[in-house]
């Protein structure tokens, strides 16, 4: 089921509810520097890198980067229906 912007789809809709429902300031995507479908999706929705957590996780043997995305509710663009 990749590719088929259900996730996208899922984010926004989850974006309207933080957003337009919940009236919160802002909205935060952590994921590992290694997910570049997860880095794309955020940012296509409008998520910005706020910062790298360097090694932050240990698995698979290794450390990883954690990286920080968000967005402001001034930055929000509500889905179109």
């Amino acid at each position: 089921m990749w590719k088929r912007g259900f996730g996208t789809e899922t984010t926004k809709l989850l974006l309207d509810e933080v957003f337009q429902q919940l009236n919160l300031h802002r909205a935060e995507w952590w994921t590992f520097a290694e997910n570049t479908a997860s880095l794309k999706l955020a940012e296509k929705v409008g998520f910005r890198e706020d910062g790298r957590l360097r090694e932050a996780v240990f698995f698979d043997n290794k450390f990883h980067d954690l990286v920080v995305l968000g967005m402001l509710k001034s930055e929000y663009k509500p889905a179109k229906n």
